[in-house]
């Protein structure tokens, strides 16, 4: 019966695909925001926020080329696309900001 109903399934893939980078932004910013009010930052606490920021970019570049390779993105899904690969390379940028300083 609602086999008729057409979902942009391509949409919410690559809005799906947006989330892991995204998380792992707000997850730094919070880090960023607290850690001022440490007396002294753990080694293990910084690497692990560069480790989820790395895992946010594999997770998020994986389902993007998952989803490209799916469906041809048309209409609206090349707006999520271009979401979706804005925030793995904000999210990418900020694992090298992190663990490269220099660059």
């Amino acid at each position: 019966m609602f086999e008729s109903i057409q979902t942009d399934e391509t949409a919410a893939r690559f809005r799906a695909a947006a989330l892991p980078p995204l998380a792992a932004v707000l997850l730094t910013v919070a880090y960023l925001t607290v850690y001022r009010l440490l007396a002294r930052v753990p080694a293990l606490l910084f690497w692990s926020v560069a480790g989820v920021l790395l895992l946010g970019t594999l997770l998020g570049a994986i389902a993007i080329v998952r989803a490209v390779r799916r469906e041809r993105p048309r209409g609206t899904a090349l707006g999520w696309l271009a979401g979706a690969i804005l925030a793995d390379l904000l999210c990418a940028r900020m694992l090298l900001w992190f663990t490269l300083p220099w660059l």
